[in-house]
């Protein structure tokens, strides 16, 4: 099983297009990020100080996605340990953390994406970011991470959050991310998720919240329960 919503049920998971994996070269925003400030470091009471700053922040403009990403890099170690636990105990998990393949501009050819069979991930993928003019550039590199291979676990977790909006059929409205928020809460326990769902639904109209709470998230959460761990599917090598 993997996550499917009606309208985008794929026949196939097809992503096939990504250069092979250089471990050392892939980690190497990572590293820098992780060694700059001894962040990795700090001790308990500054990372709560800065969470608690950060988050402040965050709760006024949940919009602003690198604020709320530093809340989920300082919140995030107990779950991401959860996380590499989950991994290490799947052969495709235990594959990624040994190669640490990443999901930048670099390592995507996105023309042969959307080359690829309509009914394919990779196809969708494309078209998802294509219209949204995204890039798996754009994604923060995970800061404040007390441990280099729970960094990597981090930065593989939001470098496969399109995919998730893929899967998932889902837009980019802000009920529709936090319906992606819901699911990678399920599936992770990221205490970032469930900070985005409290605040999120603050932004929205009465309309958008009947849709996310009737319409979203109790498939969701169905979805996420009953999906195979999405940080153990290698989306390169489907």
């Amino acid at each position: 099983k993997l996550l499917w919503r009606k309208p985008l049920a794929f026949a196939r998971l097809s992503v096939r297009t990504f250069s092979s994996p250089n471990v050392g070269k892939n980690m190497e925003d990572i590293v820098k990020s992780y060694k700059r400030k001894s962040w990795h470091d700090q001790d308990s009471f500054s990372r709560i100080l800065k969470m608690a700053s950060y988050g402040i922040e965050a709760i006024r403009d949940p919009t602003k996605g690198d604020i709320v990403a530093k809340v989920g890099d300082l919140s995030g170690t107990k779950a991401l340990k959860n996380i590499r636990s989950k991994m290490l105990a799947d052969k495709t998990g235990r594959q990624i953390l040994e190669e640490r393949p990443r999901i930048k501009e670099d390592s995507v050819f996105f023309d042969r994406l959307g080359q690829m069979d309509e009914n394919s991930v990779g196809y969708h993928y494309w078209k998802f970011m294509a219209k949204y003019d995204f890039t798996p550039d754009e994604r923060p590199v995970a800061t404040y991470v007390p441990d280099m291979e729970l960094a990597y676990i981090m930065q593989r977790y939001k470098e496969c959050h399109d995919f998730l909006h893929t899967l998932l059929g889902m837009g980019i409205s802000i009920e529709d991310e936090l319906a992606v928020k819901a699911f990678e809460m399920v599936q992770t326990g990221i205490p970032m998720c469930a900070f985005s769902l409290i605040t999120g639904p603050f932004l929205l109209k009465p309309l958008e919240m009947k849709k996310l709470y009737i319409d979203y998230l109790p498939w969701v959460t169905k979805m996420a329960l009953t999906s195979r761990f999405f940080m153990n599917i290698y989306f390169e090598k489907q």
